[in-house]
């Protein structure tokens, strides 16, 4: 039982560092037999004579067997495995040297948005914990209304928590009996609040964080909501809030 595992244990690897299953089969032979010809090869595998000398020439481009002639015949032995943990130290070494000019054209090219959604009540808290997470100043718009009905009972302890982290929320948003009043308490909550009518038509809660920007949509039957990790669309959304606020 041992050996079958320690069997798995050695094809996993020499899998995850790049050989197919008709190479480690090869690769094994020739470790176990020493030097050898194709015909000792052939003996142990069911590998036809016309696919081997193809198995063999790539095994030779990775390393893992070397060729030599005795003779007019052929011969194959297998790397000292030793040496397979220097090659997988000399692509590291290789991949490091490549690291910096791979960052360059990432930043040329731009990163690609991350997109998460998240559905239900519990999905939506879980956007919240995550805004939580970042520990970042806030910028929102949107009816608040609609967040203390959905999450009444969660409402409470994520403004309780935020406040604990410091972590300062610019709000734009509907003017109610509810919102004049958690206004009041916009210092102690570490909140700045700013009333626009229009946003009691809005059924979207928007959020900007750090780089992130999550869009809440309160929907009685179905609630739902998308994170978004990208710079260029928190700035573009940084922009819209501020225009938002400077034009009322």
């Amino acid at each position: 039982m041992l050996s079958f595992l320690v069997n798995i244990m050695i094809t996993e690897t020499l899998k995850e560092i790049g050989l197919n299953e008709k190479e480690i089969e090869i690769y094994l032979t020739i470790l176990e037999k020493g030097i050898c010809k194709v015909e000792g090869i052939l003996e142990k595998v069911k590998i036809p004579r016309t696919t081997i000398y193809g198995i063999l020439d790539s095994l030779i481009k990775k390393g893992f067997v070397s060729s030599s002639y005795h003779g007019k015949i052929k011969h194959f032995q297998a790397s000292e495995p030793k040496i397979l943990l220097r090659l997988e130290e000399e692509k590291i070494r290789k991949l490091k040297e490549v690291i910096p000019e791979l960052e360059k054209r990432k930043s040329i090219i731009g990163e690609k948005p991350n997109v998460e959604m998240y559905s239900g009540k519990k999905g939506i808290q879980l956007i919240y914990e995550k805004i939580l997470e970042t520990k970042k100043e806030i910028l929102g718009y949107g009816n608040t209304e609609l967040f203390d009905k959905l999450l009444e009972f969660y409402a409470p302890n994520y403004i309780s928590r935020r406040k604990k982290q410091k972590m300062f929320f610019s709000l734009i948003t509907n003017k109610t009996k509810e919102s004049e009043e958690m206004k009041k308490n916009d210092e102690k909550e570490l909140r700045k609040t700013k009333f626009i009518s229009k946003m009691k038509n809005l059924r979207i809660g928007s959020y900007i964080f750090g780089e992130n920007v999550a869009f809440i949509v309160f929907s009685k039957k179905e609630p739902f909501g998308v994170l978004i990790k990208n710079k260029d669309i928190a700035d573009a959304q940084k922009e819209i809030f501020n225009l938002i606020q400077q034009n009322n």
